[in-house]
């Protein structure tokens, strides 16, 4: 085994940077092996600090793609929330109008477990328990619509006043 001394510039991909130790090996038979090895402890610490640069940007990515509360409408949240939406009264012969109605909407818990076994039937394997968002109190919106002849023609619509998860039913309408 030799060892050499070469400038870093005389091997390539160490550019002008330093010294590097050059150890020549024979391994079995006359198969030489280079081993580099720097002599510079700048490397090492500019590798290090790369390192947690990189890790520091690729956590910042993370973090800001995550869905944050500011970037979520209100109804997104758990629970049913009271939201507004806006709705055309049309009757022919009479001019239309737009005006502001509530509806209810959001997320309501529900699931589905193994029935205990003593319950279990034929296909009835699951107990399930469906909340749905659902309107709980209304209130009267009166639309007084302008109408040929100066005639005023008044439409009552209902209007959600308060929201509620309560048990999901198949809608018979």
């Amino acid at each position: 085994m030799s060892t050499d001394r070469l400038p870093a510039s005389k091997l390539p991909g160490y550019g002008s940077l330093a010294h590097v130790q050059v150890t020549w090996l024979k391994h079995q038979g006359n198969l030489l092996v280079l081993f580099c090895r720097p002599y510079f402890e700048v490397v090492k610490v500019a590798m290090l600090w790369c390192k947690v640069v990189v890790t520091l940007v690729l956590l910042s990515v993370y973090l800001c793609s995550l869905p944050t509360a500011d970037h979520l409408e209100y109804w997104e949240s758990p629970g049913c929330h009271l939201v507004g939406f806006v709705k055309v009264a049309t009757i022919p012969g009479c001019h239309t109008v737009r005006f502001h109605m509530n509806a209810c909407r959001g997320y309501c818990l529900s699931y589905s477990i193994l029935a205990p076994y003593s319950l279990m039937s034929g296909s009835r394997i699951f107990k399930s328990v469906g909340n749905c968002c659902s309107i709980q109190d209304t209130h009267d919106v009166i639309v007084n619509l302008q109408c040929q002849n100066n005639e005023i023609r008044q439409v009552t619509y209902r209007s959600a006043a308060s929201c509620t998860c309560a048990l999901c039913s198949i809608d018979q309408s």
